[in-house]
């Protein structure tokens, strides 16, 4: 189907348009059914004849009518008096019926015990949509499906809060009934960052690494223009950071801005041979990572030994 707002093309079940943040049939710019644009004051679209009603398709299923509505502010008083006229119903015919069992019951020595009143309150929480920013990029690097569930694994360019998580899952959630799970990896992580799932029809997300936020602090640092930048490398991991290298005459520096806004500012590093790409020797705080690799494909590797196969501690991506 087509977003009435924007006339983006979505899925069938989306309770979100992924392309501009609101509910599919929330407007009368488009034709839900076809895409084509329609007017305000159109009854039914002129190019496949589907007919419109205030501003929602006729062929829309009562979940999404709802959902219109109580989006609007009309809607709500509507959905609102119809509520009302129900509780008020049960209320009476709840009386009604327990006088009438009450009445049943004269001089027995058992009596009818009182109904029930006791208020169920839906404790479901309230799940927010954002628009997707222009510069997050996800891509689907594997799914694997079973009998009993499928699982998405997305790449993503950038920590996003969670409402735009949200828009983001949605369109992967809603190609399934239940049993779905969506992975978020940052790129370059091999960890998962994100997850969000429908599980039991209840739809729950979980933000496990780096917040919007932290990206934000790491790139408020800018980097000292007196000094020639040989490059600079973002560590997805949870603690993370932004990575700096720097040439000063003949002697080379290593910064880091991590994800708190803090830093390990200025350290001297020593360039050594190596066969495997360009290679420094950190001289202080060797236990944090004591060598730098830059890799064949500019990425940047840190390690605790001096070995270019060994010690591993992590991949930092660069940043063109």
């Amino acid at each position: 189907m087509y977003c009435r707002h924007c006339g983006k093309e979505i899925p069938d079940k989306a309770v979100v348009c992924i392309g501009c943040g609101v509910l599919p049939n929330d407007g009368n710019n488009y034709c839900g059914k076809c895409g084509n644009i329609t007017d305000s004051i159109d009854k039914k679209c002129a190019e496949c004849g589907n007919k419109l009603i205030d501003g929602i398709s006729i062929n829309s299923d009562l979940d999404t009518i709802i959902k219109y509505y109580m989006n609007n502010t009309s809607g709500k008083r509507i959905i609102a008096g119809i509520s009302v006229g129900v509780i008020l119903f049960s209320i009476c015919f709840g009386i009604a019926q327990t006088n009438t069992d009450n009445s049943n019951h004269v001089g027995n020595s058992r009596h009818v015990s009182n109904v029930n009143t006791q208020k169920i309150q839906d404790t479901s929480p309230v799940i927010k949509y954002s628009p997707v920013p222009s510069d997050v990029n996800t891509n689907v690097i594997d799914v694997k499906t079973s009998p009993n569930k499928t699982v998405y694994t997305i790449d993503i360019n950038r920590p996003v809060n969670q409402d735009v998580l949200n828009t983001i899952s949605q369109q992967y959630i809603t190609k399934h009934d239940d049993n779905v799970f969506v992975l978020f990896k940052l790129q370059g992580d091999q960890t998962t960052w994100a997850e969000s799932s429908v599980v039991g029809k209840k739809y729950n997300v979980k933000i496990f690494g780096k917040t919007e936020e932290m990206f934000r602090k790491e790139n408020m640092f800018k980097p000292d223009p007196n000094k020639n930048l040989i490059g600079r490398w973002r560590d997805n991991g949870i603690i993370g950071g932004i990575v700096y290298l720097y040439q000063d005459r003949n002697e080379y520096y290593y910064e880091t801005v991590f994800s708190d806004g803090s830093g390990r500012l200025g350290e001297k590093v020593r360039k050594v041979n190596s066969t495997k790409g360009e290679k420094y020797m950190m001289t202080k705080n060797p236990e944090m990572g004591g060598y730098i690799l830059i890799l064949p494909d500019g990425n940047l590797k840190i390690s605790d030994r001096d070995s270019d196969l060994e010690g591993f501690i992590n991949i930092a991506q660069k940043i063109n």
